[in-house]
């Protein structure tokens, strides 16, 4: 269950960070 929670939390966290930079 850990692994299934962080796999979509880091997979939008690198998706917010690279918008966020090209922004």
């Amino acid at each position: 269950m850990g692994v299934f929670v962080l796999d979509p939390c880091v997979y939008l966290c690198f998706y917010c960070s690279e918008r966020l930079l090209f922004w």
